[in-house]
């Protein structure tokens, strides 16, 4: 792989391709200095217009999105590229357009994608991803109950028990998942202990429940935390599965230094880690754990929480309309029916009105930026 370009794109973010700008910085696009011809011209300021978030010299859809393309060939490394797109089932109709011509495209040093997704993908899967010649597909099936007992006695060095691994078997119904999240969730309480290389189980096997979902097993390990990190990891959901760090004062966190770390310790929240559209973020583990945290709110809370967000994504500006939008709409959805304010000097009405603002500014800089179908979704 030396000489090979390695690239992580994340498909969610609440800017229109805005993943796609974090895949090629400003930085990069310097470096790659004048192109060759007129064609190649356009294409890196078609790209720069993306990255910089300035108006795009390019029209038309599908031409930009073609211009695109021929800038990526153009920054590509010499030995090859790699595209690793995470959770290819949030991808919006717009980004499976570009990730359908940009995996369609020649490359000289050649380019693969690999790409994850859930299989609700299938009835929109892009032309790259089809069985074929070029692709292949893996799809990923539940484990039998014995490969699930042999899964966690490899975990566990046989540290459980044979008729306690057989009930963890019947309860994940074969997902991985699960069996790993069951058995952190024991370590970090204490119930499996790490003994001279080994584990050890500190329970009476019979008396150890078992909870019936993954969704159950967050929601037990948000639960054991100390209150002030518990704090952190519910409030925190509101933004999402990634916390921007600088938003945390405007969630009532200011003073979060040594929750974090203990946060960070049992591996709930991952970072200080970059984050392209706000510096630097933390991120949870995974995202039902996030939910686990958005669940543990009340609903006049969440309702607050997610006006604080929204203003204080307006100081940073509209490059997250859409993001202002959709606080602005889930504080109007969460807030209790019955009361008079959504959040201290917000009525309901008020708030409606800003979203629907919002969501009128994030329509016309999706238009902008050629992303059609975003648009009219945010219009409607």
């Amino acid at each position: 792989m030396t000489g090979v370009q390695t690239c992580a794109l994340p498909i969610y973010d609440p800017r229109p391709f805005g993943a796609l700008a974090d895949l090629a910085d400003a930085s990069e696009l310097d470096r790659a200095g004048p192109a060759s011809d007129e064609r190649g011209t356009l294409a890196l300021e078609a790209l720069r217009a993306l990255v910089t978030d300035r108006p795009s010299p390019i029209d038309d859809r599908d031409r930009r999105a073609a211009a695109w393309t021929d800038a990526f060939a153009t920054i590509g490394a010499p030995g090859g590229e790699a595209w690793l797109v995470e959770d290819l089932h949030w991808a919006g109709p717009d980004v499976l357009r570009f990730l359908d011509a940009i995996g369609g495209a020649p490359f000289p040093a050649g380019r693969l994608i690999v790409a994850t997704a859930r299989p609700v993908l299938a009835d929109r899967e892009p032309a790259w991803c089809a069985p074929g010649d070029r692709s292949r597909r893996l799809d990923l099936g539940t484990l039998a109950p014995d490969a699930t007992v042999t899964l966690i006695d490899a975990l566990t060095g046989g540290a459980i028990p044979a008729p306690l691994a057989g009930r963890i078997a019947r309860a994940s119904d074969g997902n991985c998942l699960y069996v790993e999240e069951l058995l952190r969730g024991w370590v970090s309480s204490g119930i499996l202990v790490p003994d001279g290389g080994r584990w050890r189980l500190e329970a009476i096997a019979d008396a150890l429940a078992i909870p019936e979902t993954v969704g159950a097993l967050y929601a037990a390990q948000l639960d054991d935390l100390p209150d002030d990190a518990r704090r952190i990891a519910r409030r925190g959901a509101v933004a999402g599965r990634r916390v921007p760090i600088d938003a945390l004062p405007a969630l009532g966190l200011e003073a979060a230094e040594l929750p974090l770390a203990s946060l960070q310790r049992r591996d709930i929240l991952d970072g200080p880690l970059p984050d392209g559209g706000f510096g630097s973020a933390l991120v949870y583990r995974h995202a039902l754990l996030r939910d686990a945290g958005y669940a543990g709110l009340a609903h006049a809370e969440r309702a607050d929480l997610h006006v604080r967000l929204a203003r204080w994504l307006e100081l940073v500006g509209d490059r997250h309309a859409e993001a202002i939008a959709a606080h602005y709409a889930h504080a109007v959805d969460t807030a209790p029916r019955l009361a008079a304010e959504i959040a201290p000097g917000l009525s309901r009405d008020e708030a409606t009105a800003m979203a629907a603002g919002w969501y009128e500014r994030a329509g016309a800089r999706a238009e902008s930026a050629g992303a059609q179908a975003a648009a009219v979704a945010l219009y409607d």
